[in-house]
């Protein structure tokens, strides 16, 4: 078991405390004092928490940071050198949002029942104060995107809903009052993106039909690091070959990159209706080719290629359900599919598995509750005379039970 940063003792003793900070602070009206009030309240939970130098780079590298690199690890590195010294409201508060994502709070918190952690309502609360004082966006939108992660993650759906608007509405007050030439403006194109890619993972997860956040997917220089052409494997690979010059981060960047353009696919596959043939065949073609410059990708870190592949195979099996009820003639073809697409899933799990994935990709999450209910829903239709591979059901159910002691939101499913 690797170490936690919570007991049970420290559980109780801190557990009242968020309302009376929000209480405090309500009473307070002078930005520095408010300022104070933050750092001395979130410096002592970190501190009852663990030393805030001692783990948390580690623990973020080693849970949401592979496919969503919204933290340089240099700056994080620095801001921890330098909060050591020099106590700063936007880090302690950034600090605190990463240890939302300790394992061992997570088992601690499930054998309790309780789905609205005590570190998450400190995280809120201090959230709330920090978006009133000023300074730079880019740490209160980091605890703000971490924050909204936790919260997809739990399943509290409207309060992720509410965290990404705030983050959305904090993007844009800060790209109309900061200039171009803003010194930290790549991290910006980054926090803009991320809100980007979770506001449509949630509108996926939702029950319920809701507004997009972020109209559609940002334009800026960041999403083009390989393109948007399509190329042949061949040219993907002479592209690629590059990375080995450029640092892990850059790397991740890119296949972050990679991320967010599966999505606006994932998007445009989900906007289409009752597809005729020949849209169904060019979306086909565009995932199909897209998937295979994935598969070609040479990198050190395995997994790095499968944060888009695991989104372009939810935009594959959206489209291929469509087809199976729109087109008639072209249901044996999409059923095969499907029937790729569930192999493949389970495939990439494995390797999650197999590899103890501290904390899986929600866009995976996502994929194997839909191959599972897609596939439950396909074998329950007599007309359609089709009987997924059981054995493969099995394997994405077992991966979705053990998705379950990351992210709650992976559920209970039955796979009969």
């Amino acid at each position: 078991m690797l170490p936690g940063v919570f007991n049970e003792a420290r559980l109780q003793h801190i557990s009242s405390r968020p309302p009376k900070i929000v209480s405090c602070a309500n009473s307070w009206s002078q930005p520095q004092d408010l300022r104070k009030l933050i750092i001395s309240y979130a410096h002592s939970i970190l501190g009852e928490i663990r030393g805030p130098s001692l783990f948390v780079s580690k623990l973020h590298r080693d849970s949401v940071h592979s496919w969503l690199p919204i933290i340089d690890p240099t700056r994080l590195a620095q801001a921890i050198s330098e909060y050591i010294n020099h106590r700063t409201a936007e880090t302690a508060v950034l600090l605190l949002h990463i240890s939302l994502f300790d394992a061992q709070t997570t088992a601690i918190e499930a054998k309790a029942g309780n789905s609205s952690s005590t570190l998450y309502a400190i995280c809120n609360s201090v959230f709330t104060l920090l978006r009133k004082i000023r300074g730079s966006p880019i740490a209160k939108l980091q605890s703000g995107i971490l924050l909204a992660v936790f919260e997809i993650g739990e399943g509290l759906l409207s309060n992720a809903y509410n965290t990404l608007n705030i983050c959305a509405q904090l993007w844009r007050e800060s790209d109309r009052n900061y200039p171009a030439s803003f010194p930290q403006k790549d991290e910006m194109e980054i926090l803009q993106s991320a809100i980007y890619l979770l506001d449509r993972l949630h509108y996926f997860f939702s029950e319920s039909p809701r507004p997009y956040l972020v109209e559609k997917l940002p334009s800026h220089q960041a999403l083009n690091l390989l393109g948007t052409d399509i190329e042949p494997p061949s040219a993907i690979e002479l592209s690629m070959a590059s990375l080995g010059t450029k640092s892990k981060y850059q790397r991740r960047l890119i296949h972050f990159t990679q991320q967010t353009q599966a999505c606006a696919l994932l998007e445009r596959v989900a906007l289409v209706e009752n597809p005729n043939p020949s849209d169904m065949l060019t979306l086909d073609l565009l995932l199909q080719r897209k998937l295979a410059e994935n598969f070609v990708l040479r990198e050190d870190d395995w997994s790095l290629p499968d944060f888009s592949t695991v989104i372009l195979l939810l935009a594959l099996i959206e489209l291929h359900l469509k087809v199976i009820m729109s087109c008639p003639d072209s249901r044996a073809f999409s059923l095969l599919a499907i029937d790729t697409v569930l192999n493949t899933t389970r495939d990439i799990a494995r390797m999650d598995d197999i590899n103890n994935i501290r904390r899986m990709p929600l866009a995976a999450v996502l994929l194997l509750r839909r191959t599972i209910k897609a596939a439950s829903m396909l074998n329950s239709t007599p007309t359609l005379d089709y009987h997924p591979d059981t054995g493969v059901l099995e394997d994405l159910a077992g991966s979705l039970r053990r998705a379950r002691f990351q992210w709650r939101i992976a559920g209970d499913f039955d796979i009969s």
